[in-house]
């Protein structure tokens, strides 16, 4: 897969990146206030799941026109934006780390 080195220095495959540019653009035009909690950065944005994922399928997130397809690419595409602190997650909340 093709990939291009992100401004912390870790590599983001194709569908890395359409599930982070997707991310940004749902709570650009959908995301709220998080909820009062110690495990969400004060004054971040955040949407849910569901909504990230309409995001990410819609830009193409998968080039297969398969549902389980879409699914799998969103599900590793997600684990692997967690396990490199790109996004958080709390309950169904989810949003972009900036630092």
């Amino acid at each position: 897969m093709k990939q291009i080195e992100t401004d912390v220095g870790k590599r983001l495959t194709t569908p890395q990146q359409i599930a982070l540019r997707a991310l940004k653009q749902a709570i650009d035009e959908h995301g709220q206030e998080a909820p009062d909690s110690n495990r969400v950065p004060a004054n971040v944005r955040v949407t849910t799941k569901d909504r990230w994922r309409e995001y990410a399928y819609q830009l193409g997130i998968s080039l297969s026109d398969k549902d389980r397809a879409k699914q799998q690419a969103f599900k590793r595409a997600t684990e692997d934006l967690l396990e490199a602190k790109r996004i958080g997650t709390w309950g169904e909340f989810f949003w972009v780390i900036t630092e």
